[in-house]
């Protein structure tokens, strides 16, 4: 998985930030970097554009903390940790949203459009026509503003869709891969239980890149999980697997603790 040297400054001063600690001096975010082969210069080329886009403030010379973007940021990722809350029960009826009436010419609006269709699960049933089980939390007029905060056209039409008939309903159902989605999270769970039984045998630099690429690859999955009901897909099997990275988590945190040399100051814990 490509990483950028962004991601592990945030991913670093998140960790600071979450131990109670205010800001880590920039040698700190250089040598973070350099295990994953960025250069001293790009570290710096990087917090400058970070600190104009306000994902990283400076509050003294040569020292870092998150930013105000990167605090909204970091806040709504977390989100993996909680998305058994994101769904109720589902009743049969399904969310569709129609885009067909609006233009394709618009290439980067298209572009936002599928991108967040997907994010939030649907799938295309026919053409212009994206649906999903009516199963968020919320119903339709969250899956609408949800949609709209992601870039969807306000002109796109989100409804229920309660009266499918048996061949449509059963051709929805199959455009998800649900035997696919429950391998993974059997695959992603049994790599999270071998990484962490090795840990202690690998030099720290390379328990910290290992557990930063795998959380990373866990936590991308989990968000772009279509969240499908237990008709289709065992929920137990989902739970799983983020109870297994909420603990992973822990364990990478604090590997980033010891190669930083930075404690949780009581107040975090």
């Amino acid at each position: 998985m490509q990483v950028s040297a962004k991601s592990i400054i945030t991913e670093v001063l998140s960790v600071v930030e979450a131990s109670g600690h205010p800001a880590v001096r920039v040698s700190l975010l250089i040598d973070a970097c350099a295990i994953f082969g960025f250069s001293a210069n790009t570290v710096r080329v990087t917090l400058v554009k970070m600190r104009a886009d306000r994902a990283v403030a400076s509050p003294e010379r040569g020292a870092y903390q998150l930013g105000k973007t990167s605090l909204e940021l970091s806040h709504r990722v977390m989100g993996w940790r909680a998305v058994a809350e994101r769904m109720v029960d589902w009743d049969g009826s399904w969310v569709g949203v129609y885009t067909g009436h609006l233009t394709r010419s618009d290439r980067s609006a298209l572009r936002r459009r599928t991108r967040a269709l997907r994010l939030v699960g649907f799938r295309e049933l026919e053409e212009g026509l994206y649906v999903r089980p009516n199963n968020l939390r919320g119903g339709v007029p969250e899956v609408r503003e949800l949609l709209e905060r992601l870039g969807v056209q306000r002109t796109a039409i989100a409804t229920r869709l309660e009266d499918l008939s048996e061949i449509d309903s059963a051709r929805a159902r199959d455009l998800w891969d649900c035997g696919s989605i429950v391998a993974g999270y059997t695959v992603l769970r049994e790599e999270l239980q071998d990484s962490t039984a090795r840990r202690t045998e690998l030099p720290l630099e390379e328990a910290v890149r290992e557990a930063f690429l795998l959380g990373r690859e866990v936590i991308r999955w989990v968000t772009l999980d279509p969240l499908l009901p237990e008709q289709m897909v065992p929920i137990a099997e989902r739970d799983a697997l983020v109870e297994a990275m909420i603990r992973y988590d822990e364990i990478g945190q604090a590997l980033w603790r010891r190669y930083l040399g930075v404690e949780e100051s009581e107040e975090a814990a």
